[in-house]
């Protein structure tokens, strides 16, 4: 295993770690699995089951559970198409609790990155979009 990849192995990890100590302070209330289909639909607004999953890169059974439950908390709401697949939704209920934590999260990152230079955080943003699309593209391969 080269180098490079194992640093970036235990930055990953460090990264991990710190994301989930994170302090009482930055408390949110929606589950992992709620808050990132209500930051997709945020990005991409209301979408099908299979568009969700697909986007996720979750099993679309999966991607049911976790619609169901938040549909039964209020979160979203399916439409009421007669043929062709429903479209998801946030409510106005699960739009207010995705700003709330969104909030806390760009407050806890936005603290953070005040600690680095203009430079180390474009750098940062730079390095994590060309992972992401070097995973995306990895992911397409398969």
């Amino acid at each position: 295993m080269d180098d490079a990849a194992r640093r970036l192995e235990r930055e990953i990890n460090a990264l991990g770690r710190h994301m989930r100590a994170r302090p009482r302070s930055m408390e949110l209330h929606l589950d992992r699995s709620a808050y990132l289909v209500l930051l997709l639909l945020d990005y991409a607004g209301p979408s099908t089951l299979k568009e969700i999953a697909t986007e996720l890169e979750l099993e679309q059974s999966t991607v049911n559970r976790q619609v169901n439950k938040a549909i039964e908390h209020g979160l979203l709401e399916a439409d009421g198409a007669v043929s062709g697949p429903k479209r998801i939704r946030a409510t106005a209920a699960g739009r207010a609790a995705f700003q709330r934590d969104r909030d806390v999260k760009l407050r806890g990152i936005g603290s953070i990155m005040a600690d680095l230079d203009e430079t180390d955080r474009e750098a940062l943003i730079s390095g994590l979009t060309a992972l992401n699309a070097a995973l995306a593209a990895r992911a397409g391969e398969s």
